[in-house]
């Protein structure tokens, strides 16, 4: 590894874009490549073989393009597959979920509370990931595990602080246990379109965690502590953003994930 490869990021479709959207402005000098696995997508309603094996497959992909490290910008894909991408291409790149770097803000920034609230696919509530991971790391915190499904599609619909967006936050935040929280974990990386949605629900009196901006801080202090950090300034050219079913909806969607204008190539890798 050195510090001019690229960093690798994947998710199974285009909700990732927000992880390399923030990791991109804390490292502007760093060239991304993106692979949104739109044939497959969502994970969240696929098993944990199915995703393990699509997971491994990717990081396979992404190494050929010689990245440095791999970033599972996806939360069901970091629940159910973190482990097998690790034990498979581990030893050649570095490699980061989004699950652990919440754990370490929590554990460093929000010692104090007690309740936490997390929201996610159905997929990433089942794994218990972040249960267990917030449990085993931060004293006495109680962890409030809801699935909210209808969440990441009514984002890829363009369904953003109107009407729908409001009913349906407000159906699964209503949830009681929900009431007590201090803080709440937005486990998806379509959610942070919502954030402001649901800090309003709560009267801004919940802490509303931003992932993305979490990944990157923590990304940033892994590559500079083993001087990985890109010192070349990059042009915009130098990315890639892939999917492996392109389809207009999905181009025209992905400009809303990411705060540059740039194009999708389609490359199925699973044929």
């Amino acid at each position: 590894m050195n510090a001019e490869q690229p960093i690798g990021f994947f998710d199974s479709g285009i909700g990732g874009l927000t992880v390399a959207n923030a990791v991109l402005k804390a490292l502007p000098n760093e060239r991304i490549i993106y692979f949104g696995d739109s044939l497959h997508f969502p994970y969240g309603e696929k098993s944990a073989h199915e995703i393990q094996s699509y997971s491994v497959k990717i990081a396979e992909y992404l190494l050929e393009q010689d990245c440095k490290c791999i970033v599972i910008a996806c939360n069901t894909a970091s629940a159910s597959a973190y482990n097998a991408v690790k034990e498979s291409v581990g030893n050649r790149a570095f490699v980061i979920d989004v699950i652990d770097p919440t754990v370490y803000y929590v554990k460093k920034y929000l010692a104090q509370i007690k309740n936490i609230g997390v929201i996610a696919t159905r997929g990433t509530i089942k794994s218990g990931a972040y249960t267990k991971g917030l449990e085993q790391n931060c004293d006495n915190l109680n962890v409030i595990s809801k699935a909210t499904p209808l969440l990441a599609p009514m984002v890829e619909e363009g369904f953003i602080n109107d009407e729908v967006s409001k009913a349906v936050i407000s159906q699964y935040l209503s949830d009681s246990e929900l009431q007590q929280i201090e803080a709440i974990v937005l486990a998806c990386t379509h959610y942070p379109f919502l954030k402001p949605e649901i800090e309003e629900y709560y009267h801004h009196a919940v802490e509303v965690i931003d992932t993305p901006t979490v990944i990157a801080e923590y990304l940033k202090d892994k590559l500079g502590s083993n001087q990985l950090l890109s010192q070349s300034e990059e042009e915009f050219s130098a990315h890639q953003f892939i999917v492996s079913d392109l389809t207009e909806t999905i181009q025209n969607n992905a400009l809303r994930f990411f705060k540059h204008q740039f194009t999708l190539e389609e490359r199925n890798i699973f044929d």
